[in-house]
């Protein structure tokens, strides 16, 4: 049994804090991952994935799977917009690239 009293949820709003979205881009198309905007209009993207739709399937490619880094940068004038992902696409990207999944039942 787990002492809830002495027991550290830091851990659980790290991975809360996630900014996981999605950001058009005219080069790689629709690109999910943790977003950072910036001030001057640029975005970082940390293990950025391409999302990729296809019958009734969902894929995620990692963009930088090759790479030592782990950040994508995208400029303004190739980011398009940024929005919120669907729970289900948030969910699949964190259980895969996100390390930790937090399963929250349904009472």
């Amino acid at each position: 049994m787990i002492n809830l009293l002495n027991f550290n949820f830091n851990f659980i709003s790290e991975i809360y804090n996630m900014s996981i979205n999605i950001i058009f881009t005219k080069t790689f198309g629709q690109l999910i991952g943790d977003v950072t905007g910036h001030e001057d209009g640029s975005y970082s993207i940390e293990n950025p994935c391409v999302i990729q739709l296809g019958q009734g399937q969902l894929g995620l490619l990692p963009i930088l799977g090759t790479c030592e880094e782990t950040v994508l940068t995208i400029q303004p004038s190739e980011a398009l917009c940024v929005l919120t992902p669907i729970a289900d696409i948030r969910n699949h990207y964190t259980a895969e690239f996100g390390g930790v999944e937090l399963i929250i039942p349904k009472l």
